[in-house]
């Protein structure tokens, strides 16, 4: 068993040092973690443990499981109550320190939303190419560009928007070597011009893969990833009028598709 490096201790809190790689919580069968090594630190350095009851630990917060850092628990409800409170009231100061090789830029943008979210990128780049092995390497060689385009990411707050036109043209660039695609010139993309047929016993998300590729582009990000029109602009570089011309006439070809079946 794992034995905790304890910074404080008393009846109401517990203060630690969290090592890397070892999460705060976890799901996954025989894997420690920082609560579960802590409960039996508890447990074995109680005097009360002769009734085998289990000594209460409430988690406050969390740290990312690859990062070390100093974690404080509690150790009563009330103890609990009062530092989530603490928290929610900005009561709390966290302090980070990163190891880097080489030199710091004078500026730059962090850039933990690459990795925190890849499952999201992942289930977009999937809907695209059906293929896990490829979905994973489109994710891999988006998030390298990324990193290596990061200089020309003026506006941090358009981080998101920026990575996913990244992503989205990574896939079609992956579609057209598989020639499994034929790119519409936009002067075609007004609600009538396609007429291509859509799968009889299809799924939805089957249906708005058979829309043209631009037409499901805007239908994914819009609801799969729940992004608003003006971050569709972005990603797709269309005018917000082209975004809601494709998007409606999307939407209607699926409604008709529907509609057709019921």
């Amino acid at each position: 068993m794992q034995t905790p490096e304890i910074l404080y201790e008393d009846d109401q809190i517990l203060v630690c040092h969290k090592p890397a790689g070892v999460p705060v919580q976890t799901k996954k069968i025989g894997t420690q973690d920082m609560e579960s090594i802590l409960k039996n630190y508890l447990f074995i350095h109680s005097s009360h443990h002769a009734g085998h009851k289990p000594p209460y630990l409430a988690v406050i917060h969390r740290l990312d499981q690859p990062v070390s850092g100093i974690l404080v628990f509690a150790r009563t409800p009330a103890a609990a109550k009062n530092l989530n409170q603490q928290l929610q009231n900005d009561q709390f100061e966290k302090y980070y320190q990163a190891v880097v090789c080489g030199a710091l830029p004078d500026s730059g943008t962090l850039t933990d939303y690459l990795v925190k979210d890849q499952a999201r990128f992942y289930r977009l780049a999937y809907s695209y190419l059906k293929s896990r092995e490829e979905a994973l390497d489109a994710v891999q060689t988006a998030v390298c560009r990324a990193l290596e385009k990061q200089r020309e990411l003026k506006d941090p707050e358009a981080l998101r928007a920026w990575f996913y036109h990244i992503l989205v043209h990574v896939c079609m660039d992956a579609l057209r070597k598989r020639k499994r695609v034929t790119l519409i010139p936009p002067e075609a993309l007004d609600a009538g011009s396609y007429e291509d047929p859509l799968p009889s016993d299809g799924t939805l998300a089957q249906r708005v893969d058979a829309l043209p590729p631009e037409v499901g582009t805007i239908i994914k990000l819009r609801f799969y990833e729940d992004m608003t029109l003006k971050e569709i602009s972005q990603v797709t570089n269309c005018n917000l009028s082209t975004v809601k011309t494709r998007l409606y006439a999307g939407l209607k070809k699926l409604r008709v598709s529907l509609e057709s079946e019921v």
